[in-house]
């Protein structure tokens, strides 16, 4: 027993006292904010970060969006390259003199170093390794991908071998003197240089070595010219280091500008890297040249400070709606209800009923159904699932839904959508609106957005000049985002005014926007049509109308969907021209479901609406309603689920009111997503994978939802 004993303690001692196993423990407790930037890539690996917003998913789809996913894969493989190298150096630069052991196998001390201090680095590769060939399992190119993921990696770390190659020629003239064993007598002065290379070999009895493996420490002292020999060795060592760090720094920022300038978009995963890595040598060079153990209170003043100041360039530098006159804003002021406001709301509304008399006409039936969809947000999630959901209705109606559909409303996602169903049947009739066109609409844009935002802080700022108004705006998120949607579905390229003559003769159905104004709480509605009667309740305001505010018929199409859709970090808020600069963001921030401005317009059109047969509303959402409370749900995002549920608590009673109030029905249907009976949900977030595309369209190929749609049409009298 006691033989076995020391046998354990003398194991653990063995692996106690291995350097690749002490430099993790001895990086976390000198440098822990250093290492915090490996925890923040561990949680986001291990899916502890924004996974249900789809971080998780676009970390480890690099080539998602690309057309050939390899390439993706080994900007990856090159990216991962970069934040290791970063690693090392930084810790390099640091710790290097705890090391200076290492020095007495005569070779590459650089690569000994990084040698021994690859455990996290290869251990995290093998772990995303393995995860990625779970989330591309189905991938014909999967083994290629992974291969041209390690291709990266290794390139990488090859080029920053050779770069040290140089090393091995400085340790040659020192081979000889270390082979020599000079033991100090008593009578001989201390060493006074280079002491500090040998400060932590007593607590270290083995170190990894290629070729040798697992080599015990040797305890030989050189003599006094090897000891400065080996230091200023390292002083070249560390310059170096900095060299290449202000390379790799450099080329980001060109790369920066490159993107910038061409539209190229790395992949998101490949950003969060790079600037990983900028972050490792930013903060690895101020410990070294400040001589501090760590810059702990440094550190979390200068991320505060980022912070800060990132939250205030997107308070106080948010984008434009392209179109619209930022050379002359215009005087805002909020509305009052006075008789000039009231002949303008009778006459509005007037207007608006006899566009819905056009397309009630379509109908042969002197008492025609009023249809009406509303669509939730959603990111690409919403936008497919509506996007299906109006296909198939409208393919199992022989195409009778479009023409007699009344008009479109909602938030986000699922608006986008929406608009893009009908843009197909408006513009593209040579393309009709299949499974296909809906891969097309979710095609990643999380990727440009990201790369866009991150790389943005390392460039000059790009300019770009709208053709038609020849007004010039600063190249961002907003301009990725909509140049990429316009490449990704060959649609949306048209102006706000472009749709006025088809609604207003009743040829295609209305879609009413209704972004979220940050500044008075109020909805911004926004649409080719006047409709400013939508705009007040008990003659208080609780919209406002975007062509009353300013001249907007040459708003872009994408500008009035990117507003309805800018989810806060995601995308920056919209400035108005006016005086007060009014801020616009995602239509879900006051109801994502576009509930509000239905009862109005029902209550509102009463008298028209009265006189048809029924009233046939289609809310379309990407999950289900929260009937039931979810388990041990943690205390904001329980706070969050009962403040966006409790939004909608009224409109159910307003609802009961005009159902009692109306001569007819009102039917109100509700198509939601039902997720698989494993439970898996895509994640929110503008892009999908293939298995998100799969589990969306199982579900709407359901017969249980194929049954409930011809319910749905058989009560709108459009099938039998």
């Amino acid at each position: 027993m006691k033989k076995v004993l020391l046998t354990a303690l003398h194991l653990l001692t063995y692996i106690t006292r291995f350097y690749p196993l002490q430099l993790p423990v001895f990086q976390i407790r000198r440098h822990p904010f250093l290492m915090a930037l490996w925890g923040f890539l561990w949680a986001m690996a291990l899916g502890f970060i924004g996974q249900s917003v789809g971080v998780e998913m676009i970390f480890y789809s690099p080539g998602e969006g690309l057309s050939n996913p390899i390439r993706g894969s080994f900007a990856w493989g090159i990216a991962f390259g970069l934040f290791t190298i970063a690693y090392h150096l930084s810790t390099f630069l640091l710790d290097a003199h705890h090391a200076g052991f290492l020095l007495h196998s005569g070779r590459n001390f650089v690569f000994l170093y990084a040698l021994n201090n690859s455990l996290l680095p290869l251990a995290f590769l093998l772990l995303y390794i393995a995860r990625y060939n779970r989330f591309h399992l189905e991938s014909p190119t999967l083994r290629t991908e992974i291969l041209a993921l390690l291709a990266g990696t290794i390139l990488v770390w090859t080029l920053a071998l050779l770069y040290f190659s140089r090393w091995k020629l400085a340790l040659r003239s020192l081979r000889p003197l270390i082979k020599q064993t000079l033991s100090p007598s008593p009578d001989s002065p201390p060493p006074t240089s280079g002491l500090w290379l040998l400060g932590s070999s007593e607590r270290v009895r083995y170190y990894l070595t290629i070729p040798g493996g697992i080599t015990p420490v040797k305890r030989t002292l050189p003599h006094q010219a090897t000891l400065r020999l080996m230091e200023s060795i390292l002083t070249r060592g560390h310059l170096s280091a900095l060299i290449l760090e202000v390379i790799i720094i450099g080329l980001t920022f060109l790369w920066g500008y490159i993107q910038s300038v061409t539209d190229l978009y790395l992949p998101a995963s490949v950003v969060v890297l790079v600037f990983g890595a900028l972050l490792l040598m930013t903060l690895g060079a101020l410990d070294y040249w400040l001589k501090r153990s760590s810059l702990g209170l440094i550190v979390i003043l200068a991320l505060l400070g980022l912070i800060g100041w990132k939250l205030s360039h997107e308070i106080h530098h948010a984008s434009a709606a392209f179109g619209l006159p930022y050379d002359k804003p215009q005087p805002y002021r909020l509305p009052r209800w006075d008789s000039i406001n009231a002949r303008q709301v009778a006459t509005d509304s007037l207007h608006f009923a006899r566009i819905l008399q056009k397309r009630l006409a379509n109908q042969p039936s002197h008492r025609p159904t009023f249809l009406w969809v509303t669509v939730s947000g959603g990111g690409w999630r919403a936008a497919y699932w509506t996007f299906l959901n109006l296909h198939l209705l409208d393919s199992l109606s022989n195409g009778r839904l479009y023409h007699t559909l009344a008009g479109i409303t909602g938030a986000s996602g699922g608006l986008i959508g929406a608009t893009f169903w009908r843009e197909l049947h408006l513009f593209h009739p040579d393309r009709p609106p299949t499974i296909h066109e809906a891969n097309r609409l979710t095609q990643d844009l999380l990727n440009p957005l990201f790369s866009t935002g991150l790389l943005g802080l390392l460039s000059p700022t790009a300019y770009w000049q709208d053709t038609l108004t020849h007004t010039t705006y600063p190249k961002g998120r907003d301009y990725a985002f909509e140049t990429r949607l316009i490449k990704n579905t060959n649609a949306f390229h048209h102006r706000l005014k472009t749709y006025a003559p088809y609604e207003e003769s009743g040829q295609t159905p209305i879609i009413l926007f209704t972004p979220a104004c940050l500044t008075n709480s109020l909805q911004l509605l926004i649409s080719p049509l006047p409709i400013s009667f939508l705009c007040w309740a008990d003659q208080t305001p609780v919209a406002l109308e975007l062509r009353q505010l300013l001249p907007s018929d040459d708003l872009r199409i994408t500008s009035a969907l990117r507003m309805n859709a800018a989810f806060p970090l995601v995308l920056p808020a919209v400035r108005l021209p006016t005086s007060p600069p009014l801020d616009i963001m995602d239509a879900g921030a006051i109801d994502n479901l576009g509930q509000s401005l239905s009862l109005r317009l029902l209550w509102k059109q009463r008298s028209l609406l009265a006189t048809t047969a029924k009233i046939i509303w289609i809310e379309i959402r990407d999950l289900p309603p929260q009937n039931t409370p979810a388990p041990q749900q943690p205390l904001l995002g329980g706070l969050y689920t009962a403040f966006a549920e409790s939004r909608y608590h009224p409109n159910h009673l307003t609802l009961e009111v005009l159902r009692a109030l109306y001569p007819i029905p009102i039917e109100k249907y509700t198509l939601h997503y039902t997720p698989d009976p494993s439970g898996y949900t895509p994640p929110l977030g503008f892009t999908l994978l293939p298995r998100d595309r799969q589990s969306l369209l199982r579900a709407a190929y359901h017969p249980d939802h194929l049954a409930y749609l011809r319910h749905i049409l058989q009560r709108a009298n459009l099938i039998n």
